[in-house]
């Protein structure tokens, strides 16, 4: 975003590139900190074993709702989606994709796309159990179970649970949607400061309370 913001020779365009890079250099501290109390409580990076965790116990949101708040917040700031769309300004002169049209202004939109559907795949796996639905385990290559009174092969659970994690990424994609129509721009010195003063200091507060959770408890 600097490197295009800055060769387009507009200096609106240069100005959305500083916009850019201050604010996700603000907001990558806050995103790397929210997750971390989940991360303690799974032990691991291992998404797969993220999602077992949860099988066994219970949704990550369940035992860490301030941190996904948080991570979500942080998310959409990193997407530079409405709210928080101050490096692009859609509905003013400036932004680092001012000077790009057609083709190019095609890939800036479809990098952020994929970058919103990445943030939601992280959130279902880390705070939302995967694909894992409550009271659905998976059988045994060959064996069966039941759902609600449901009797279901192999083959339909791993069909099941790739549904239930498309539903959760598509409901995390639509609620951005929502908030994206719902709020009013924030102004620039109004994001500093809910990076810095407000989002950094709750989610180092949260990754406190959650290791002294799990030190005693």
């Amino acid at each position: 975003m600097v490197i295009s913001g800055y060769v387009s020779d507009n200096k609106f365009g240069t100005l959305g590139a500083l916009r850019a890079s201050a604010q996700m250099i603000s907001y990558e501290v806050a995103t790397g900190l929210t997750i971390l109390g989940a991360l303690m409580m799974y032990q691991t990076l291992d998404f797969s074993k993220m999602v077992q965790w949860q099988q066994d116990h219970v949704w990550g949101v369940v035992y860490q709702p301030i941190g996904f708040i948080l991570f979500f917040t942080a998310t959409i700031v990193e997407m530079k989606r409405i709210p928080f769309d101050l490096p692009e300004g859609e509905s003013e002169i400036i932004g680092y994709s001012l000077e790009y049209s057609g083709m190019k202004f095609m890939l800036f939109m479809m990098a952020e796309f994929i970058e919103s559907l990445l943030f939601s795949w992280i959130i279902v796996l880390i705070f939302f159990g995967g694909w894992h639905l409550p009271g659905l385990h998976m059988p045994a290559e060959g064996a069966s179970t039941s759902w609600l009174g449901i009797p279901l092969g192999y083959w339909a659970v791993v069909a099941l649970e790739a549904a239930a994690f498309a539903a959760k990424v598509v409901f995390l994609c639509w609620l951005q949607m929502l908030i994206r129509w719902s709020l009013p721009r924030f102004r620039y010195d109004q994001i500093m400061h809910l990076g810095w003063k407000i989002m950094l200091p709750i989610a180092l507060a949260n990754v406190a309370i959650t290791a002294v959770v799990i030190l005693f408890i």
